[in-house]
């Protein structure tokens, strides 16, 4: 079984590096010749990265220990059990995200809040 995990967390790594190379080769096509414009645009993302992962750690220890912390309480013999205990750590873990990504100022959480005000028509 942990063999799979690792298996699993390598793969995504050279993924993840292998979808940036040809990011990057596509933005130096995509971008006009000027010295030092491809370096700045690959420090803002790796910024933009690294908050995202900041987020992302937050949000997995929070939606941990909302789950650990309710298993006490929760006969997780039961469907009904399971589905309250996953399902109050997975919103915690998404509230804390937005709240963390916002605090951070993702681009894409900005993004996705002005995207939610218009659907709903808030101000």
């Amino acid at each position: 079984i942990y063999g799979i995990a690792v298996a699993f967390t390598v793969a995504s790594i050279i993924n993840c590096f292998t979808l940036y190379i040809f990011l990057r080769a596509l933005m130096v096509k995509e971008l006009d010749k000027e010295k030092g414009t491809l370096l700045r645009i690959g420090k803002e993302s790796l910024t933009q990265i690294s908050r995202i992962i900041l987020a992302t750690t937050v949000m997995g220890a929070v939606a941990y220990g909302v789950l650990y912390g309710l298993a006490p309480f929760v006969n997780t013999h039961t469907l009904a059990g399971l589905v309250l205990q996953a399902g109050s750590a997975g919103l915690a873990g998404l509230v804390s995200y937005f709240w963390i990504a916002k605090l951070l100022k993702l681009t894409q959480t900005q993004q996705l809040s002005r995207m939610i005000r218009r659907v709903f028509g808030a101000s």
